[in-house]
């Protein structure tokens, strides 16, 4: 398999970085079990670097932002979308004890302020901090986050630059922020193969994959569908079956087409067309194959 570099940001979510915890008996207050392939972090100078966000089930609700987090041997600081935390702490029994905790002073809005708020908190209480490859997940019993390492640099104060507030086109695709997978393709514009096809959406990023490549980018609504920014939408190149490949990019096509709209109705999510819709039904814990984005995707269905 070849496979080309990646957009900076265009693989965040493609992976959930854990899986479903159970509640640990002995009341230490960490996850009882690893998560999808992630061991317990013994100490933090073996997994020190910078990660972003990849995914977030948090302990509560997550506003919408992009996520990072700096890890050195006496500790970390971490970003999710205002203030800086900077933690000093270390890793007994597999769980994370606080030594001392500081934050920036920068306003932010409501929302943001108040996660920042809530973060500090559940960071002093034990989680466990897991790693595999080039993830990093800090793990609660009630949700949490996951992180890849990144060449990115981490981030000052402040909110993400990469989804600028007051942009009504972007803030419209938040609405759907979640991750689902595909509950009726009989009405697919044309007949696909039997596969599942997974759609995560998170801020301004909407990844999809149905079987074989990963197809993800940059998008807004404008006039009612999808618009992807530059670069585009970007897909990976990885060898599959040939039905699963031509299938992968005749999605490309349409989904660059220009001619998508986005829509809730009752508990489904629709993607449309003027010739047909994917239905797809929100789920915690869809997990999308990884692999870095290939090249933009020219904005014409396949045949």
């Amino acid at each position: 398999m070849t496979v080309r570099p990646a957009l900076a940001l265009a693989s965040v979510l493609l992976l959930a970085a854990c899986g479903s915890g159970t509640v640990d008996s002995s009341g230490s207050g960490g996850p009882s079990d690893n998560r999808a392939g992630m061991t317990p972090v013994r100490s933090f100078a073996s997994v020190a670097g910078t990660y972003w966000g990849r995914n977030a089930t948090g302990p509560r609700p997550m506003v919408a932002s992009e996520q990072a987090i700096e890890v050195h041997d006496k500790g970390f600081r971490i970003w999710v979308g205002c203030n800086v935390i900077e933690v000093t702490a270390r890793v007994k029994d597999r769980l994370l004890v606080v030594d001392s905790l500081t934050t920036t002073d920068l306003a932010c809005a409501p929302e943001l302020m108040a996660q920042d708020e809530w973060l500090a908190d559940y960071l002093t209480k034990s989680p466990q901090i897991d790693a595999g490859g080039p993830m990093l997940g800090i793990n609660w019993n009630e949700g949490w986050l996951g992180f890849e390492k990144s060449e990115r640099a981490f981030p000052g104060p402040g909110p993400s630059p990469s989804a600028p507030s007051g942009s009504a086109a972007v803030d419209a695709l938040r609405e759907f922020e979640g991750m689902y997978q595909s509950s009726n393709l009989a009405k697919a514009p044309r007949p696909m193969a039997p596969v599942t096809v997974g759609l995560s959406i998170r801020g301004d990023a909407l990844i999809l994959n149905a079987g074989c490549n990963t197809l993800s980018g940059r998008a807004s609504i404008v006039g009612g569908r999808l618009v992807f920014a530059e670069p585009g939408l970007m897909m990976t190149e990885m060898g599959c079956e040939a039905p699963l490949m031509k299938q992968d990019a005749w999605l490309a096509g349409l989904l660059a087409s220009k001619t998508t709209t986005i829509e809730r109705v009752a508990d489904k999510l629709i993607l449309g067309w003027p010739d047909g819709a994917i239905e797809f039904t929100r789920t915690g814990d869809v997990l999308l194959p990884s692999g870095d984005p290939d090249e933009p995707v020219v904005g014409t269905p396949s045949s």
